[in-house]
């Protein structure tokens, strides 16, 4: 189960997964009750989900999962979010953007999840929509990385992929296409929109050092979150 966080390279590694799975892949991006019982529906045939989900998701299709993730440095995500959000007409914000709003407007409005420690709750399955830096969501999405096959970098997504091959037993590693890549950061972006944007996602920076530091020790074959006496 591979939840695409956007804008960490999720696009080019679910074409990865299709790659591996071909019609086995059960793409589920949304959960309106329409798509929820098609998807139901093809349970059976499926290896592997993917979609912008989060953790705990698995209790809604009532199965045992092996969670896969990618993560990215937080400034160039948010940086990256907001450049894709100016770009697609069909995106939430364009219009907002197209009138004039600066990323450090949508920083700090407080309506976009989006731009507000957006890994940490996916991976602690945070469903709220209001800003959140409670260091209790942040211990939440550190406990839950124990259940996790892997966490893979955007920077590192080669690496990423190999192992998540590994990982999951794969017949061979994939090349990793690079597919709506937006660059991160950007000399454009003042010291002010800086500070917001690393304000805002204090628990993300966190989240991320901590799975950065401890990519040596995953390539190792082993995940280093893993709780003793779990397989």
């Amino acid at each position: 189960m591979f939840l695409h966080i956007p804008k960490t390279g999720g696009t080019s590694f679910r074409n990865v997964v299709e790659a591996v799975y071909g019609r086995r892949c059960l793409s589920v991006y949304s959960l309106d009750s329409d798509t929820l019982a098609v998807a139901r529906g093809r349970l059976g045939e499926a290896d592997a989900i993917y979609g912008h989900l989060f953790y705990g998701v698995h209790e809604i299709f009532g199965i045992k999962p092996r969670y896969v993730t990618i993560l990215r440095d937080p400034l160039d995500r948010v940086v990256s979010f907001y450049r894709h959000q100016s770009r697609d007409q069909e995106s939430e914000y364009f219009q907002a953007i197209a009138d004039g709003a600066t990323l450090l407007d949508l920083v700090e409005s407080g309506c976009c999840h989006q731009v507000n420690n957006h890994m940490v709750r996916i991976v602690s399955g945070y469903e709220g929509s209001e800003p959140v830096h409670d260091q209790q969501v942040l211990d939440r999405a550190m406990a839950n990385l124990a259940d996790f096959e892997c966490v893979g970098l955007a920077e590192r997504m080669d690496d990423s992929v190999a192992l998540i091959a590994e990982r999951l037993g794969w017949p061979s590693v994939p090349t990793v296409p690079r597919l709506n890549v937006t660059p991160g950061d950007d000399p454009l972006i003042d010291s002010t929109t800086r500070e917001a944007v690393l304000s805002q996602n204090a628990l993300d920076l966190k989240l991320y050092a901590e799975v950065a530091g401890s990519f040596p020790e995953a390539r190792a074959g082993k995940n280093p979150f893993r709780r003793a006496g779990r397989a």
